[in-house]
């Protein structure tokens, strides 16, 4: 019995249990350090700058206010935002839903 349980031991110590990325699991794994770094960093970074001439904005703001007066704000708040124009788009919540603008 003795000679059993020390034999069990051994090849208990002497056994590797397989990692989560050798057995093929390391893809069910989210970094979740690395990726609030990500989002933080991507917070942090200013937002990329259009160059866009009066023409272009008030074109803009045009197609966005007979949107938006056609009662549909949800479009006009997503193609403001689609543009890079937030500050339209915050217009457009803050007329549509009451919304302050910050």
């Amino acid at each position: 019995m003795a000679v059993t349980s020390a034999l069990i031991l051994l090849l208990q110590a002497a056994q590797v249990p397989p990692s989560a990325e050798s057995a093929g699991f390391g893809a069910m794994w989210v970094d979740w350090n690395a990726l609030g770094r990500q989002s933080s960093a991507a917070e942090r970074a200013p937002p990329p700058v259009q160059k866009r001439d009066r023409a272009d904005a008030a074109s803009l703001g045009q197609r966005v206010g007979e949107v938006v007066a056609s009662g549909d704000c949800a479009i006009g708040e997503r193609l403001a935002r689609e543009a890079g124009d937030i500050p339209l788009a915050r217009a457009v919540r803050a007329h549509c839903y009451g919304v302050p603008t910050r």
